[in-house]
């Protein structure tokens, strides 16, 4: 195999690591939460009662006061695990077929070739895309070397299997 071949499969791999494992670490602990907070939901505020004493009818006023205010804090916290867990998935997701794809360009298949220009001619896209709108030397930098490594990618995915 050639070794700008080799090079390029263990770019897969190496994006795939970096990209699953904190993606698969943030779905257990976001799956975790959300399994929590079915488990056990809000619990429905009550207003306090009259019947009460003085002081006690004050206290759990005052509960229900704080209670009121944060409880759509308590469902916006809800909601962002959801989207965290959600796009977690989909970020682990895409690292499974990143790792793949190496694997399928480390064998010579086809449709790897075909997936990895994909990705790599996104990856240049959006790098380029990034220089563009981006201000500031550090993240133009970024940006800029995304879109070198993407078309220098897609360079050796022409050159190393020859295709024309």
């Amino acid at each position: 195999m050639n070794p700008q071949v080799t090079v390029l499969v263990w770019i897969h791999y190496i994006a795939s690591g970096l990209l699953g494992l904190p993606a698969l670490a943030v779905s257990l602990y976001s799956g975790y939460w959300w399994v929590q907070s079915i488990l056990d939901p809000l619990p429905p505020l009550t207003p306090p009662n009259s019947s009460q004493d003085g002081m006690v009818q004050v206290i759990t006023g005052v509960g229900f006061a704080i209670g009121s205010v944060f409880r759509p804090l308590a469902w916006l916290g809800i909601f962002f695990i959801k989207i965290a867990f959600v796009v977690s998935i989909v970020v682990l997701l895409f690292a499974l077929v990143l790792f793949f794809t190496g694997r399928g360009l480390s064998l010579g298949a086809g449709w790897a070739r075909g997936l990895s220009g994909l990705a790599l001619g996104g990856m240049a896209m959006v790098g380029a895309l990034g220089c563009l709108v981006i201000s500031g030397p550090v993240p133009r930098l970024l940006a800029s070397s995304l879109a070198l490594g993407g078309g220098y990618g897609l360079y050796i995915l022409a050159t190393g299997f020859k295709v024309k």
